[in-house]
């Protein structure tokens, strides 16, 4: 995370930030990288993700003084040495040297960086001597994600005072962190994955100033007390994933429930079967983001306040054991734009269901539950927002009476594959003009090669049709679609020929499926 122009960044700032900038995508030895030095005004340079076999082309960049932010992530960097020509850049705020394989040594050069204000050191071989970087005063976001500090790190916390963004996950640290309330200022805290158990609640009580906190897999376990986070008035953002918490306790009363935005308890269940206890979800008046994916959870999570959710806008149930039909008071959701109910065990026409008046759905995930869902769509024909719907493992019906409405969606992605009878092939994709992913596996239609469907959606990369009962002769696109790449038609009953301009209308295809089929002649 870090600060351009105002404006923060969790990653290496955007180009367009720095009107004089260079991305790279460079793989070897660069002959001629030195021309980069003609670049007097250069401010931004990206190499990341480059695999260099002359370390000393990091050497070149040294002469670029302009040099305000340098990206050389995963660049197979590994010492102090490939790095040394980089001491004259004084003007540096964004250094990001994470994914190589530096060792400590890398921490005491730091130093020659005094207007550095983020730092990414995440995923490299650190063990000790942050107390290397106490120099470097004007820090404000740093990043030793994923390194092997343990306990080294804990009393050294205190020497960054400015610091609003701190990223400790993936270390092997244990128990409390001394220092952290020193950090008055800091706005974001990532302690996941380490083992540091409930004790770690107390250390970050006194973080007034924290807006997002994530605790995922760091060894929370049994009963958690929010009330003990609760002097974190500004805390939007709470992440609890892969603990053992059997029960969260919480109050209509406390701070922090009245501002957050955004919960995730993923993944969640206190001993693996059971699922964690929620009191008063109703009592978190502004969530807009509320994550229970792979818990245990059953229907009776509807009656704990989760209806009462108005301002939801992502809401993701996938995993669970809910069964049942959808509780019509889900129709109070409105503000609703994911839905994310895959994986469970729901019931139900959806024609019945609450989900035709959550009309501000861009995503809605329905995969493999048990409901019935009409292959015209017409549930959804109001809703102007959805982008993306995923039925698959549902069972798709063919509508008795379908009027005649015109969809008010226009869809990118459609998967309605797995098992129906769907009778024509629907109307609605007759109006379908956006489309780059369409799945219809295994649902028994009637009619041609619906090649108008590529025509009418000249961005489609992947159309699968296979076992639909689809006849008739193997008809194209009369233009070229370069961005149609998959293409699986297999065990229907087409005939005749394949077409010999497939190569043509299908310059980009880099699968064809066309088996149990009755076509005959030769391949072109």
């Amino acid at each position: 995370m870090t600060v351009v122009n105002g404006k923060t960044f969790t990653a290496a700032p955007p180009q367009d930030e720095f009107p004089n900038s260079v991305f790279g995508a460079i793989i070897g030895s660069l002959n001629g990288f030195e021309r980069l030095e003609r670049l007097s005004k250069l401010e931004f340079l990206d190499l990341e993700y480059n695999r260099f076999n002359n370390k000393s082309i990091v050497s070149s960049i040294g002469h670029l003084s302009s040099l305000k932010s340098l990206n050389l992530a995963y660049t197979g960097l590994e010492s102090v040495t490939n790095i040394q020509g980089l001491s004259s850049l004084q003007n540096l705020v964004f250094l990001d040297l994470s994914l190589n394989n530096f060792s400590d040594s890398i921490i005491s050069f730091l130093r020659i960086f005094p207007s550095l204000k983020s730092l990414n050191l995440a995923g490299n071989r650190l063990k000790s001597g942050i107390q290397g970087l106490s120099g470097l005063e004007n820090l404000e976001f740093l990043d030793l994600s994923f390194n092997n500090f343990n306990k080294s790190i804990k009393p050294f916390l205190r020497i960054f005072p400015s610091l609003k963004s701190l990223n400790l996950a993936g270390n092997r640290l244990e128990s409390g962190i001394q220092g952290l309330s020193k950090l008055s200022n800091l706005e974001f805290l990532d302690l996941s994955f380490n083992d540091i158990g409930n004790s770690t609640l107390s250390s970050i009580g006194d973080l007034s100033s924290l807006k997002e906190l994530h605790l995922d897999g760091c060894g929370l376990r049994g009963t958690f007390d929010i009330q003990k986070l609760d002097a974190l008035g500004n805390l939007k953002v709470l992440s609890l994933g892969g603990n053992r918490i059997t029960k969260v306790v919480d109050s209509r009363d406390i701070k922090i429930i009245r501002n957050l935005s955004s919960l995730f308890l993923d993944d969640s269940n206190g001993d693996g079967r059971s699922s964690i206890q929620l009191e008063l979800l109703g009592a978190y008046p502004f969530l807009k983001i509320l994550s229970l994916k792979h818990n245990s959870f059953k229907a009776g999570i509807f009656a704990q306040g989760l209806c009462e959710l108005k301002h939801l806008q992502k809401l993701d149930m996938s995993y669970n054991d809910l069964s049942g039909t959808l509780p019509l008071c889900l129709a109070n959701l409105t503000s609703l734009q994911l839905l994310d109910l895959s994986f469970n065990y729901f019931i139900g026409n959806i024609s019945l269901s609450p989900l035709g008046s959550l009309t501000s759905m861009h995503t809605l995930q329905l995969s493999s539950n048990l409901f019935r869902i009409p292959i015209s769509l017409l549930p959804f024909f109001n809703h102007s927002k959805l982008k993306h719907l995923n039925c698959h493992e549902n069972e798709i019906y063919a509508d008795i009476d379908v009027p005649t409405l015109t969809p008010k969606f226009q869809l990118r992605t459609l998967d309605l594959s797995g098992q129906g009878h769907g009778g024509v092939f629907p109307k609605f994709f007759y109006y379908q003009h956006k489309l780059e992913y369409v799945d219809m596996s295994n649902i028994k239609m009637k009619g041609e090669f619906p090649h108008w469907l590529i025509r009418n959606n000249t961005k489609l990369y992947t159309l699968h049709l296979p076992n639909c009962s689809l006849s008739g002769p193997l008809q194209l696109p009369i233009h070229s679609h370069v961005y149609f790449s998959d293409l699986d038609i297999s065990d229907n009953h087409f005939n005749g020929s394949i077409p010999t301009e497939i190569g043509v209308c299908f310059p980009s295809l880099n699968f064809l499926n066309l088996s149990g089929n009755g076509l005959t002649g030769s391949i072109p």
